[in-house]
């Protein structure tokens, strides 16, 4: 496998769904084999927070699909998330497959289990949110931002000259946080 595809959105056919799945069809048209995976056709028990993972590498729950999921983790090099945002925000059950997780993070970090590292892996983040039709104003979380103004993005992300891909608040005229 060259790439698992994780679908955090609880809809299938969703705006999400459609989004990895674009992004796995061109990859299988360059010869890389996709695996995908969602939420929304599997069963994934809450975090119980106990914290057992961390001193065995394994979480307590068990009979839900990360059964299924935690040797995909393990084994990936490349992993892609696709998300609906909700409230701007991970939907419930995407969040659940992230903090259930952090078995995989313990035996990385906390019991230095070296098969966990994947120093030439990456991982992208497709994520999107709407509001039907509605404008959305959130405050920012730049500690900068004090005024009573909404937040609004100076400028979009785009590639440099050299082809990487720049941070719009190194941008001229844009606020750094």
């Amino acid at each position: 496998m060259d790439i698992l595809g994780l679908q955090l959105s609880p809809r299938l056919g969703g705006n999400s769904d459609i989004m990895l799945s674009a992004f796995a069809e061109a990859a299988g048209e360059t010869g890389l084999e996709v695996i995908k995976f969602s939420v929304a056709e599997r069963r994934v028990e809450p975090c119980l927070g106990c914290a057992s993972c961390d001193a065995t590498g394994q979480c307590v729950i068990t009979g839900d699909d990360m059964e299924e999921l935690y040797p995909l983790l393990a084994r990936a090099r490349n992993i892609v998330v696709s998300t609906s945002l909700y409230f701007y925000d991970v939907p419930a059950k995407g969040k659940a497959l992230i903090d259930r997780s952090q078995a995989l993070w313990a035996r990385r970090y906390v019991l230095n289990q070296k098969e966990m590292l994947k120093p030439d892996g990456r991982g992208f983040l497709l994520a999107l949110g709407a509001t039907r039709g509605k404008t959305s104003s959130p405050r920012s979380a730049c500690p900068s931002n004090t005024s009573s103004t909404p937040w609004a993005c100076p400028r979009p992300l785009k590639p440099s000259s050299s082809g990487s891909w720049r941070n719009r608040a190194t941008w001229p005229g844009s606020r750094k946080c």
